[in-house]
């Protein structure tokens, strides 16, 4: 039997999971068996989502969360940790194929086990690296490392054209393209919207800004959208750059129509969130890759209010539930809110009906490039 190794640095969110449907189709489709290495907490949140048959090992040391020198020197000493561990894990499995979720890692050794013929495979979720502004060191370090990857991996592989060119262009590779999939394996059928009230508001009351609040997703956009519109805004995620955080909470100072609420979202909260607004908005400024939040909103048939950004228009496809602002205008987005609400628009009273994306086959696909197939 074949042993396949994901590495997955990122205990809780979207690249555990990728990892996980990964696991789950390549399991069912070639009957490998996988071990996904992560870090502490993985193994339960995955529980929480009924993937608990899933051999999670937790040797990845976990990430500090003090800020500031102190704190990004005890992560740069748990790189060393975690180069040590990986080497000495992935030697003791002996896998045919080790799959990195993310493109941090310098050295072959630590993702082969200083072996020879093992599959090196790489996922680039985002071509471009998206730290904040002020993290110029972290930005650097991200860079260096996703080259260090990409140059030692045997294959790489990214979601969509847009993101294929840039890689290409920028690190002198050929990676595989396939396409995100709008849903979890473990999403059968694709989750319908909840009826039920989210967290004591009425159902559909708000537009909906979506996942982690950093400075490429344009948030500032939509809340001057929200209040020029004055139409209700909600925005939810976590929100690892302080000053971003900050910025917005002044923009939406006194505007009692629009919520910030910068927490971590379990994967039931995020569902509840997105099946309970009036529309999701995608305002992002700079962004080169498929989106998580597209493909649940699509999987789920929610309207979506979107910057024209090339890679968002790629992911989009043919489904019917969704309008393009001009990347950048708030005006125009103010505009589209307003819209929206009247009748014979992508709006819930509209009578054209949503048609949620099928999930066809892209896991199918990913795997195929896992393999080599």
């Amino acid at each position: 039997m074949t042993t396949v190794v994901i590495v997955c640095p990122t205990a809780r969110g979207g690249h555990i999971e990728h990892a996980a449907d990964i696991a789950a189709v390549l399991e069912r489709n070639s009957e490998a068996r996988v071990v996904v290495l992560s870090r502490p907490g993985a193994a339960d949140y995955l529980a929480s989502l009924g993937r608990g048959d899933l051999i999670v090992d937790e040797i990845l040391p976990d990430l500090s969360p003090i800020g500031g020198i102190r704190g990004k020197l005890r992560n740069a000493l748990g790189l060393f940790v975690e180069a040590h561990r990986l080497r000495h894990a992935v030697r003791d499995l002996q896998p045919a194929v080790v799959v990195a979720e993310e493109p941090r890692y310098a050295f072959r050794g630590e993702l082969g086990g200083s072996r020879r013929d093992v599959r090196l495979v790489t996922f680039v979720h985002n071509a471009r690296p998206h730290a904040g502004d002020s993290e110029h060191v972290v930005r650097w370090a991200k860079s260096w490392l996703m080259r260090r990857t990409i140059s030692m991996s045997d294959a790489i592989v990214v979601h969509g054209m847009r993101q294929a060119k840039i890689v290409a262009h920028e690190y002198d590779v050929e990676p595989i393209a396939v396409s995100l999939p709008n849903q979890s394996v473990a999403d059968n059928p694709p989750p319908a919207p909840n009826p039920s009230l989210v967290a004591g508001r009425e159902e559909r009351d708000a537009f909906l800004c979506l996942g982690e609040i950093r400075t490429n997703k344009g948030i500032e956009l939509a809340i001057r959208a929200a209040r020029a519109s004055e139409l209700p805004l909600r925005i939810v995620g976590k929100a690892p750059e302080r000053a971003y955080l900050d910025k917005l909470m002044e923009l939406a100072s006194g505007a009692t129509h629009i919520e910030i609420i910068p927490n971590f979202l379990s994967p039931d909260d995020f569902q509840r969130e997105l099946t309970g607004c009036r529309a999701v908005l995608l305002p992002y400024a700079q962004f080169d890759a498929h989106s998580g939040v597209l493909a649940r909103a699509m999987a789920a048939g929610i309207a979506v209010l979107a910057a024209d950004l090339p890679a968002l228009v790629e992911q989009t496809g043919e489904y019917g539930r969704i309008a393009f602002f001009r990347a950048g205008d708030s005006q125009d987005l103010s505009r589209l809110m307003t819209d929206f609400l009247q009748p014979g628009t992508l709006s819930g009273e509209s009578p054209r009906p949503g048609n949620p994306s099928p999930p066809a086959q892209p896991w199918e696909a990913i795997v195929g490039a896992i393999l080599g197939n």
